[in-house]
Formats: structure tokens, C-alpha cells, sequence
């Protein structure tokens, strides 16, 4: 983040990072004309005695004209006056922060924003905590600052300059860290069937009730973070941790249907560590990353799997707007409960991106995946195609997508019966962003889900509706 320097009369709101353009040329004349006038008499005498709105006057031009150390000295003794002076506590904050006092900087910055009680006062303390965590190196924290002061923000200007600069601390901070959570009630929490019986050579078996569809809520939570650091001009090492957690409560009538389970057999967890680099072979070419993926499975409570994935990517720039991406993965799983389904999958993607006139974006994907196992319920080979549509403008405040996804799957053996199984999977997934309800950065989101797959094998025909209610980052 840049320096950010300004005057302001007594009274008013100093100015954010770097060169906020609230003090404007007919400030900072009328600023200099007042500190001349107090100081004609200097060329008689050995003191001068300011009052302190010149006081205050003399600090935003001292920062306007880089003097930050008088400008510290001339702060620090307004606060000798007054300790509670919010403007002197921004202003020594910006001071110290451009003489690389940061702890000094962030610790005026804390006591401005605990004794603000304007919103122009409360952004300028925020933005110059934000200043003095950046240039000292901790930048996760100064963007936790910056939403802050979007937050505070007293006008679309101010919020504007806060979301820059938090995407200017973000693009430089090695540590990015993502967090998502939502709500999801649905129609089949269990991927049961719909189908009340199975047949079975010939012969109609009837299904347990934990087997068929149970209605309930699912509760989501993920966790990523990455370090990643340049170790060449084109090239970067990364290393990232990831974690997934679902939880479920039964509805009234699932719980009649399946009296003995319990919603905390349904859990998942799922924790993987990742080591990669990406580098550009030239300044044409998209990135290639390479990277390998440790990760470990809970169902249930009890350990499932334990699985390794080596993957490329290759991208390709198509000129300004156009992208492709081609993707080839190898994973190997373990699984704990029974070794017969341990498997290894090799999964071939490639999708092409465009964005669109008027800010909108269009995504085709088509992937192979060949899953290799002795168990009949994991062996098979897939197709994959998948449509994303993203609408360049927001309709009534909301940002709209939509996606469609099919899936074919044929299974290499027969499970239930003579033949062997074949799938044909069918997902719509229709989202509204609400950019603009922000909280601290942070907005609503909610997503429709339908999907349907049909099944030459009763067992696994089944169908989902549910509505997803979560949390993304607004900027």
C-alpha cells in the first residue's frame, strides 16, 4: 500500500491510503495561506505559539509535503493536550507508518478507532491500521482492517478506494485464505433411492428405510489456506491445506422412516494437504501447475479412506477474452472399511471460458474419469459435460448463474443381477449473489439444486431438490 498523505481543517476527516483525494487543491491552498500567516512573526522571534486548528492545520501539511517527522512531532503534541484527539491518533499513525514506526503506526490507529465516533473517523483509523499491518508485512490482517473501513465506509468513494486497496494487499499477501459455509435443506440428504423396492434377480426385495431418500438439512463448512512464493520471474511454489465438513439433522418424517439412525452417521470430513508450483513457460502461454494432493476421509465418525492425487494443468490464452484450461489427474485411494474398493482413477478435464460483452461469463467443460477397482460398486468409466453461464449484471440486486451438469457412468461389473450398472446423471444449479447486502465484505448467497440420476439398477435411481443458503466474499 502507498503512502497516503492529506490536510484537513480542524474538525474534518483526514484522508485514507495511498493519496486519498479528499483534500483537494482549494484545501491545501487555504491551509498554506493560514500557516504562512502564523508564521510571518517567526522572523522576529526565537518561538511561535499555534493554536490547535493551526496545530492541526501545520500536521496535514507537514504530511502533504512529506515532512512526516515533524508531522509526528506536531501530533504527538496535540495529544500531549488531548490523548483522545482522533485526528491527532490518524495522524500520527500515517506519520510513524511513513517513518517505518509500524508498531507505533498500528497502535495510534487501535486508539483512533476505539475513540472514533464518526464514520469519516472510524474509515481513517481502520484504513491506517490497515497501512501500518501491510507495509510491516502482515497483510492477512490488514485486509481483515480494510473490510473494515469498506465496511465504515461514509460514501461510495471511500468504500471504492478500501476494496482497491484491500485487492492491492491481497494481490501481494503469500497467504490467501478462504472460508464458506452454508445451509442446505434437501430432499435426500443420504443419496438414497426413491424406489421402495429392488429387484433382484427376478425377485422384488423391499428397502430399508435408511436406504431410501431421507428428507433433512445439510450443514457445511470449509476451511482452505495457501502460502505461495515467487522463487523465479514466472515461477511460484505453493503449499495449501484444505478442510470439508457436513453435518445433518433428520426431518420428523425421516426419523420415522429410519428410527435407528442417527444424523451423525451421515457426517463427512475431509482434510487433504497439497504441494504444487505454477509457472509460465513464456509470456504467451497461460500457467502449467503441477502439484500432489495427501488426503484423509471420515464417514460416519470412522475412518473411510486415505487417497494421493498427482495432477497437471495446462492453460491457453485465447486473446483477450477467451481461456482454455486442460486438466490430466491420477489418484490413488485406500480405503479403510473395505479393501476391496480401494481403486485408482485417472480423470481427463479441459474447459474452454469466455468472458462475455457486458461483463458476463460462459464456461463449457467435457471430462473422462476411469475408475480402476475390484470393487463392483466403485470400477467404472464416466463422461462428463457440464455448461456454466454467469450473467454479466445484476437483476434486482441479485448476480445471477446458472449451470447444467450430465454424467454418464458404466459400471465394469455386475452388482445386483446380471447386468452391469449404468447411470445417467442430470444436475441444474440456478445461484443468486446479493453483492450489495454485504457485511463487512461478506454477502448472501442462495442456490437452487435438482438433479436426477437414472439407473438400470432401482437401488441407485434417486432424486435431490434443495436450496442452499451460504456466504461468499464480496470483493
Amino acid at each position: 500500500m502507498t503512502a497516503s498523505r492529506c490536510a484537513r481543517p480542524a474538525g474534518s476527516s483526514c484522508t485514507g491510503p495511498e493519496a486519498m483525494r479528499f483534500a483537494r487543491p482549494l484545501r491545501l491552498a487555504w491551509l498554506c495561506a493560514g500557516l504562512l500567516l502564523t508564521a510571518l512573526p517567526a522572523v522576529a522571534q526565537t518561538a511561535v505559539t499555534l493554536r490547535p486548528d493551526q496545530m492541526r492545520a501545520a500536521v496535514g501539511l507537514a504530511l502533504e509535503q512529506r515532512d512526516d517527522a515533524t508531522a509526528l512531532r506536531l501530533a504527538e503534541a496535540l495529544l500531549q493536550r488531548d490523548p483522545q484527539d482522533v485526528f491527532a491518533l490518524i495522524a500520527k499513525s500515517r506519520a510513524a507508518r511513513n517513518l517505518g514506526q509500524y508498531d507505533t503506526a498500528r497502535a495510534a490507529g487501535r486508539a483512533a478507532w476505539q475513540l472514533a465516533e464518526t464514520e469519516n473517523d472510524r474509515y481513517f483509523a481502520a484504513l491506517s491500521v490497515a497501512q501500518a499491518l501491510s507495509s510491516a508485512g502482515a497483510r492477512t490482517r490488514a485486509q481483515l482492517w480494510l473490510r473494515r473501513a469498506a465496511q465504515v465506509a461514509p460514501s461510495d468513494t471511500a468504500r471504492a478506494l478500501a476494496v482497491r486497496d484491500f485487492r492491492y494487499v491481497r494481490g501481494r499477501n503469500p497467504w490467501s485464505t478462504q472460508l464458506s459455509f452454508g445451509i442446505t435443506p434437501s430432499s435426500n440428504v443420504n443419496n438414497g433411492s426413491k424406489s421402495d423396492t429392488i429387484d433382484i434377480g427376478g425377485l422384488s426385495f423391499i428397502l430399508s428405510g435408511d436406504a431410501r431418500a431421507l428428507s433433512g438439512i445439510e450443514y457445511r463448512f470449509g476451511l482452505q489456506s495457501e502460502y505461495r512464493r515467487r522463487v523465479q520471474e514466472r515461477t511460484w511454489l505453493f503449499v495449501s491445506g484444505a478442510l470439508d465438513t457436513k453435518s445433518y439433522s433428520l426431518s420428523s418424517e425421516a426419523r420415522a422412516q429410519a428410527p435407528d439412525l442417527d444424523s451423525g452417521d451421515l457426517a463427512y470430513q475431509e482434510a487433504q494437504l497439497t504441494f504444487g508450483g505454477t509457472t509460465f513457460v513464456s509470456r504467451a502461454t497461460g500457467p502449467t501447475t503441477l502439484s500432489t494432493t495427501f488426503g484423509k476421509a471420515w464417514s460416519g465418525g470412522a475412518h473411510l479412506a486415505d487417497y494421493l492425487r498427482l495432477q497437471a494443468q495446462q492453460g491457453v490464452r485465447l486473446g483477450q477474452t477467451g481461456r482454455l484450461r486442460f486438466s490430466l489427474s491420477a489418484e490413488e485411494q485406500w480405503r479403510k472399511d473395505y479393501s476391496i474398493n480401494d481403486s485408482t482413477t485417472w480423470t481427463a478435464e479441459a474447459a474452454w471460458s469466455r468472458r462475455l460483452p457486458g461483463g458476463g461469463g460462459l464456461q463449457l467443460g467435457l471430462g473422462l474419469r476411469d475408475a480402476q477397482s475390484d470393487g463392483p460398486a466403485i470400477a467404472h468409466d464416466a463422461r462428463i459435460a457440464t455448461v456454466t453461464y454467469n450473467h454479466g449484471k445484476p437483476v434486482v440486486g441479485a448476480w445471477l448463474g446458472v449451470s447444467l451438469s450430465y454424467e454418464a457412468r458404466q459400471y465394469d461389473q455386475p452388482l445386483y443381477g446380471t447386468s452391469a450398472r449404468a447411470d445417467d446423471k442430470t444436475t441444474l444449479r440456478l445461484t443468486a449473489f446479493f453483492a450489495e447486502r454485504d457485511y463487512y465484505g461478506f454477502a448472501p448467497e442462495i442456490a437452487l439444486k435438482a438433479s436426477r440420476n437414472l439407473s438400470n439398477v432401482s437401488l441407485y435411481e434417486n432424486e435431490e431438490y434443495g436450496i442452499s443458503i451460504g456466504v461468499r466474499s464480496a470483493f
